[in-house]
Order: C-alpha cells, then sequence, then structure tokens
C-alpha cells in the first residue's frame, strides 16, 4: 500500500488504524520484530485489551 493508497483508505474509512513500516514486500518476512510489534500495539488496544499482548510477552 502507498501513501495515496493509505490516504483514500483514511478518507473512506476514517476509523482505519494505519502505521507505516518500511520493509519490502512481504513485511512479515522481512521485518518480522516490527510486524510483531505493530499488531500486538494494535491487539492491546483493542476493547478486550492485553489478550494477544500478554500471550506474546510470557
Amino acid at each position: 500500500m502507498d501513501d495515496e493508497d493509505a490516504r483514500r483508505v483514511r478518507q473512506l474509512a476514517p476509523q482505519t488504524v494505519y502505521r507505516r513500516i518500511d520493509a519490502k514486500h512481504v513485511i512479515h518476512n522481512d521485518k518480522p520484530h516490527a510486524f510483531v510489534a505493530a499488531v500486538t500495539d494494535f491487539a492491546d488496544k483493542l476493547p478486550f485489551s492485553g489478550a494477544v499482548g500478554s500471550a506474546t510477552r510470557q
């Protein structure tokens, strides 16, 4: 997703959470720690906060 795509998504769905991580095409392979950190941070902010983060930090 390029910056223009991200802008358009946020325009169409303002509740969208977008986080840019500079990586190659397959982010979870190129920067796995950054990917997991971003997903965990997002999940920790969901209404059932802590469910994912707690499991991945054990």
